[in-house]
Parts: C-alpha cells; sequence; structure tokens
C-alpha cells in the first residue's frame, strides 16, 4: 500500500505552515494544522496539484512543464 506525505504549500521564511496530511490508499489523517488561514484560490490550487500528480504517476518520464500544460 503506498503512502503519501502531503505538506502545506504556504512556507514563508518567517513561521512556515508545517501542516501535514498523511493518505494511506483512501485513508487521510491530519497530524499537523495549518497555522493559517487559507487563501482564495487555496481549493482551487489543491486540485490542480492533485491531478498533476496522478498524470505524472503515469508516465514517469514524461517532463514537469509537459504535465502541467496538460492539467491546467
Amino acid at each position: 500500500m503506498n503512502i503519501v506525505y502531503w505538506q502545506c504549500f504556504v512556507r514563508p521564511k518567517v513561521n512556515p505552515c508545517k501542516a501535514l496530511v498523511i493518505e494511506c490508499g483512501s485513508s487521510f489523517q491530519s497530524s499537523i494544522s495549518h497555522n493559517h488561514q487559507p487563501g482564495a484560490r487555496a481549493a482551487t490550487a489543491a486540485e490542480i496539484m492533485v491531478a498533476v500528480k496522478a498524470e505524472a504517476m503515469k508516465d514517469l518520464l514524461k517532463p514537469a512543464p509537459a504535465i502541467v500544460n496538460e492539467v491546467i
């Protein structure tokens, strides 16, 4: 079974968010909460990231810019 660690992408130099979610199969477990409010487009960014990762797993040798261009 694959285990995937999801980390918040809000990472300023001062007080970075250390929020972490562990995905194990179809189960998700939050281990650390966010230290900030969600941005206006956070849900959209998260959906794009999931789609890019899924597409990348289909072809591990495909260049990242090509994957992003297909998803967006």
